[in-house]
């Protein structure tokens, strides 16, 4: 272990343990010791402490360092992807995390499938990082953009959970609505949902009606009773009809004629509002021509909007949204392109060959982006005639070792 991290353990131990009690977090490599050989890990965690419980605390514990920022900019651009990481990378994620002027995404992903994921042991320093970068203390708060990648690749995948993540997973489900970090908090808790759900009860006693009404959602989504999506979608639904509903005339015609500043503002009027929900399909028409706006940005909110109304949230799509969806992905701004890609065509259930060819080719093209990521996810049911398709562009020499490189990724893909 490296003397940088050392002095960073050190001085977590010091701001971690109260009352001086220590407790034994993990399993750390004896310095010099063969493979295998195995010492306590005298650290005091969060995550690891119950009596008294420690909340996370994004700001406590992630320095406000504009230099660490940058320092971790350089080295995640420059990193050898193949590299195993070590105690000093994740002390470099903590230190610039806070300032990092990119998404958060692919570092905590990196932190997640590095240290935790599948590992034995699961490292008891990534999983503390993990832990304060899942802060949300306010309703639906995600400040820093952390908390959903900090769940999924973090906290959700930790065997087993303590007390402390389990009672964390479920005050992070009380505060917030969004269905994905509550599905996946679902399926992260597992066959421990028991040992969750009796950190409800105190939300269950508040005197608050909508803080019982919410914890009442929250144990029945724990206990796979009701399907999170769909809480929140009839959620959504009601409180949009309820505000919105005499007012979509007048919002698709600004769709239709307004310039891209007013495209814009309604755009994202309905994105936060969760207006799509009561608009039908006759409504497609009106984003479709927001997609040749000349704002990127206009063009991008049209790409989500459309993919996550029109194309993920059904079974079968209607071939409007789904020519809409292709001609985003067209697209010379690469967002508008990633947003048509993320939000459409890989949420697709049933590809046709029109869509696995251009998700192949958006995958070929650019193997470094978020999308490549996705795409690779989104293909996993369609992989023996995805496989077909290569040969066509394997002839293309500019794209041979591309192909090749899809072909490897592809086939190492998790469902």
């Amino acid at each position: 272990m490296s003397t940088p991290f050392r002095e960073w353990t050190r001085g977590l131990l010091l701001r971690c343990c109260w009352g001086g009690v220590v407790v034994v977090a993990g399993a750390a490599q004896v310095d010099g010791a063969a493979p295998g050989a195995e010492k306590p890990a005298e650290v005091c965690y969060a995550w690891n402490s119950s009596d008294p419980y420690q909340a996370p605390d994004f700001e406590a514990y992630f320095p406000d360092d504009a230099k660490g920022a940058e320092a971790l900019a350089v080295w995640w651009a420059q990193r050898d992807g193949n590299a195993a990481g070590n105690d000093d990378d994740l002390a470099r994620v903590r230190q610039g995390l806070r300032r990092y002027p990119r998404s958060p995404v692919p570092l905590l992903r990196w932190v997640g499938n590095t240290f935790i994921w599948g590992k034995s042991p699961q490292h008891p320093a990534a999983i503390e990082l993990m832990y304060h970068a899942a802060t949300c203390n306010e309703i639906n708060e995600d400040r820093y953009g952390t908390r959903g990648p900090a769940i999924y690749f973090g906290l959700a995948v930790v065997r087993p959970k303590t007390d402390a993540i389990l009672r964390t997973l479920v005050d992070i489900s009380m505060r917030v609505d969004d269905p994905n970090d509550l599905s996946r908090i679902t399926w992260g808790v597992g066959k421990q949902r028991e040992q969750a759900a009796s950190f409800l009860v105190p939300y269950e006693t508040d005197s608050d009606p909508a803080i019982r009404e919410k914890a009442e959602a929250v144990r029945k989504i724990l206990a796979r009773e009701l399907k999170a999506v769909t809480w929140a979608t009839a959620k959504r639904r009601e409180a949009a009809q309820a505000s919105w509903g005499d007012q979509l005339a007048s919002l698709t015609a600004a769709l239709h004629t307004g310039n891209s500043k007013t495209r814009r503002e309604v755009l994202e009027l309905i994105a936060r509002e969760h207006i799509a929900l009561i608009m039908d399909d006759s409504h497609v028409s009106a984003f479709a021509q927001c997609s040749a706006d000349a704002d990127p940005e206009v063009r991008a909110q049209t790409a989500r909007m459309v993919g996550e109304r029109w194309i993920g949230a059904v079974r079968e799509p209607t071939a409007e949204a789904i020519d809409l969806a292709l001609y985003l992905a067209e697209d010379e701004e690469p967002a508008v392109r990633q947003a048509a890609v993320y939000y459409g065509l890989s949420a697709m259930v049933d590809k046709d060959d029109r869509v696995l060819r251009r998700l192949v080719e958006l995958a070929l093209e650019d193997q470094e982006s978020e999308g490549y990521r996705r795409i690779l996810w989104s293909l996993r049911r369609h992989r023996v005639r995805v496989m077909e398709l290569l040969p066509d562009y394997q002839t293309q020499p500019s794209k041979a070792s591309r192909v090749a490189t899809f072909s490897r990724d592809f086939s190492a893909a998790k469902d």
